[in-house]
């Protein structure tokens, strides 16, 4: 229940984040510095688990995750790890390909489905998805909508949301726009919009990240 974009830029790049949670979650943490391995990063904390769904790092790389609800292996861990911990153990990562050698030796069979999204300084991105039986990788070729997620109708939310990119990116994309859209109620405030409405879930944050030299 997110949606992710990004904006490369000629200094860099911007992603924006739309955070949707169950109403019953508790409160999240505020961005705060951290180290990993010597490395500095900053990452708001999940009020649950500890974790974190969005993240950058002195080097450049952000870092989003985004749960795949449509994937429920038949068998789940026998004792799940929360994902938000994942990302935030590989903020000591300098680039998209860094990450995806050091995801090649996380045991993904702990964890529920995801994907997360990796954006480097040379303005690379790249999704790895686990969708419980199988971890695969794709690039981001272009500005605009990256992913999004529903728990509730993963292919109408897809359906929905695309087409109000698609519509703003034909006039143009620019920070502001993006901004525009994630706080936006199209095509009608509820569960499809990006700014998204439910009676027991709802976005409860828009996260901005911008990398430059």
């Amino acid at each position: 229940m997110c949606t992710l974009s990004w904006l490369r830029r000629t200094d860099g790049y911007t992603l924006l984040f739309n955070r949707d949670e169950c109403r019953t979650r508790a409160s999240a943490h505020p961005p705060t510095e951290r180290r990993l391995n010597g490395v500095r990063y900053l990452a708001p904390a999940d009020g649950d688990f500890g974790g974190s769904w969005i993240g950058v790092n002195e080097q450049g790389l952000a870092l989003c995750l985004l749960n795949r609800y449509e994937d429920a292996p038949t068998e789940a861990p026998a004792r799940p790890v929360s994902r938000g911990l994942l990302l935030t153990s590989l903020l000591d990562c300098g680039s998209v390909g860094q990450l995806a050698r050091q995801m090649d030796r996380v045991e993904v069979q702990h964890y529920p489905p995801f994907t997360l999204a990796g954006f480097d300084s040379e303005m690379q991105g790249t999704l790895l998805a686990w969708d419980g039986s199988a971890l695969t990788t794709r690039g981001v070729p272009t500005d605009g909508l990256v992913i999004t997620s529903s728990g509730m109708d993963q292919a109408g939310a897809e359906r929905e949301r695309a087409a109000v990119f698609a519509a703003a990116a034909g006039l143009g994309l620019d920070e502001p726009g993006l901004q525009a859209i994630h706080r936006s109620h199209e095509p009608e405030r509820g569960a499809y919009s990006v700014c998204m409405h439910r009676d027991d879930a709802e976005t409860v944050s828009l996260s901005r990240v911008r990398v430059t030299p």
